[in-house]
This record gives C-alpha cells, structure tokens and sequence, in this order.
C-alpha cells in the first residue's frame, strides 16, 4: 500500500500463482479496481455492503477476506496475503488493515451507508456449527469408546485430535461468528 501525491490510497495482491494481480484504489470518485482486463470504478454511495471474514489456508493460518458488494450484485474481494512464488503466500497484514481502514472512512466521508457485515453467511455458519458439534459428539462416543474397552493410547490421541480441532475450528467460527458492525469500531478479530 502506497499513499501517492494524489492522496490516493492504493492495495494490491496477487490472487493466484499464474494469474494477474488485482490493484484497488481509493480516489475521490470512488473504489477503483483492476482485476487482469477487468477495470472500473465503483461511486462509494453504490457499494451495497462490506463483509469482513476470517480465511485461513493451508498455506497461511492468519489469513482474512473482505468482500466488498454494489447495488447491482458485483463482488470484489480483497485479500490479506498474496502469491508471491510456486509455494509461497505472503502475509500483508498491515497493507490490509490500513486498506480496509481507509476504505472505511471514505465510506463514511462520502455519506456512503453500506451494510457493514462480520463473519460468514448466517446459513454457512449455522452448517459449521452443526458439523462441528456432530463431530464432537462422534470423538466424545469414540473417546468413551476408547476407555471402555481398555485402550488408552487411542483414547489419548482422540483427546489430543479433539484438542487440536477444537482449537481451530472454535477460533474460525469465534471469529466468523456472523454480526454487523459500524465503520468507526471494525471487529478487531477480523483484521490482521
């Protein structure tokens, strides 16, 4: 992210290893964008709503997403990591938080009123929450299971596995937990 004699401020990631990097702009006119041969600029009154979530992968833990809509149903996302090699993503963590900040106030500045969202689609999350308890109760029978029968070394390493999963998945639905927020008190959880 660069801040550039115009004021402008700029943020830009590579999505993919093979493809284009997408640059967005924060102009008087509006959000501007370049996605490979995809350009425009979006009047900050036509963006509908912005959602901030959490994405993890494989190749980075800490990793978040905003998506940001207009009022014809056109979605950018932004990103907080970009390709930067066949097997490297590199973090720019404070890029995209200063990024998302700055998109925040230009909102506001502009009169903007946009659904300002955190954390997954209510639907998606609630399947999270389902599959995720369902699974526990599935370790917690094998776990029982485990002791009944005598065999301590698979009780461990169930108690262990459930450690280790319940530590992740409740820190990804914790912060996807789905809520709105205003633009001056962004979800500090949602940003790197």
């Amino acid at each position: 992210m660069t801040a550039e004699p115009s004021d402008e401020i700029v943020y830009t990631y590579k999505p993919s290893l093979a493809g284009s990097a997408h640059a967005f702009r924060l102009t008087e006119e509006g959000l501007s964008f370049q996605s490979g041969f995809r350009a425009a600029t979006w009047r900050y009154c036509d963006i509908a709503s912005v959602r901030l979530t959490y994405r993890p992968v494989s190749m980075l833990a800490h990793r978040f997403r905003a998506d940001i809509t207009n009022k014809q149903g056109q979605r950018l996302r932004v990103v907080s990591a970009s390709w930067s090699g066949i097997v490297t993503l590199a973090p720019q963590n404070e890029a995209y938080r200063a990024f998302i900040q700055a998109l925040h106030t230009a909102l506001v500045r502009n009169g903007a009123h946009p659904a300002f969202i955190a954390g997954l689609n209510s639907l998606v999350f609630a399947i999270g929450l389902f599959m995720t308890g369902v699974l526990a109760v599935a370790m917690l029978g094998l776990l029982i299971r485990a002791v009944g029968i005598g065999n301590y070394v698979a009780a461990l390493f169930l108690a262990g596995f459930a450690g280790w999963y319940g530590w992740h998945m409740g820190g990804w639905l914790l912060r996807n937990k789905p809520r709105a927020y205003a633009p001056d008190n962004i979800p500090s959880d949602l940003l790197p």
